[in-house]
């Protein structure tokens, strides 16, 4: 192991909780199978990446080896990503059918937390590790500067129908400043905390697992975003990713679009 020094390098990078984990464990792997760093020792932890993990886990384990030989200052040994053959349709995204149904649920169950943690993930194209970030503060001004992945800052706005909602909703509780969501116990949420009561919610109201997650509703977000707006290059920017490539996948459709859209024009 390489004790604290190396987590304390990544956190000075302002990832996220996920990301840092998700690095560490890569170098963690890494010296459980090879004593040794070189250039011999690393070629095959790459060839036993690609041969047991999917393209996109690969090069995720790449990037947290490559961190660690930053942090050893030898660049020259880092690995070149795999080239990812991404799939030409989106999976595992909420439909607007889902998602106005899980709202209608939530809100005959007096939900009301809970909706709204739905609405501003839907609505605004936020990062679960980013949402448990929002303050009271934030929805009044109308926007939230939230540090992001790398250390960049990304402004996340609020639609201004969802901006009165919440302000309404917080009066009613009686609440002025802190972060927008709390747990039972009044502290902040987690991701996992989310994540976890958003998949118990799929399961009570019958709504498909799998497309019931916070990622899902980003992706929601995304292409209801391109439908309306068609700006590609400022979706970027309002997700907060580095490269408009990242973003394309938005112009996708999902399987169940492809399978309408083939059945409605195929009858030749």
């Amino acid at each position: 192991m390489f004790g604290k020094s190396f987590e304390a390098y990544l956190r000075e990078q302002n990832l996220s909780e996920n990301t840092l984990r998700s690095y560490i464990f890569s170098v963690e792997q890494y010296k459980n199978l090879f004593k040794k760093v070189n250039p011999k020792k690393i070629t095959q932890y790459r060839e036993f990446l690609i041969k047991n993990y999917k393209p996109q886990t690969v090069n995720l384990r790449l990037i947290g080896l490559s961190k660690y030989l930053k942090f050893i200052r030898k660049e020259k040994l880092i690995p070149k990503l795999v080239k990812d053959q991404r799939e030409n349709f989106l999976q595992n995204v909420i439909s607007n059918d889902e998602y106005e149904s899980l709202k209608k649920s939530l809100e005959a169950d007096k939900q009301e937390k809970w909706l709204f943690i739905v609405r501003y993930l839907a609505l605004t194209g936020v990062r679960v590790s980013e949402l448990i970030q929002l303050k009271i503060e934030h929805v009044i001004q109308g926007f939230a500067d939230i540090q992001s992945k790398g250390g960049k800052t990304r402004r996340i706005y609020f639609p201004i129908e969802l901006q009165r909602d919440t302000i309404r909703w917080i009066s009613q509780q009686k609440r002025s400043d802190g972060f927008l969501f709390l747990n039972k116990s009044g502290s902040q949420l987690s991701t996992r905390g989310v994540a976890s009561q958003l998949k118990h919610f799929a399961q009570i109201y019958n709504i498909e697992e799998t497309v019931v997650h916070p990622h899902s509703f980003r992706h929601l977000f995304a292409k209801n975003f391109l439908d309306r707006n068609g700006d590609i290059t400022f979706l970027a920017d309002l997700l907060g990713h580095e490269s408009i490539d990242t973003t394309r996948i938005y112009l996708r459709k999902s399987t169940e679009e492809q399978k309408n859209i083939v059945n409605s024009i195929v009858n030749w």
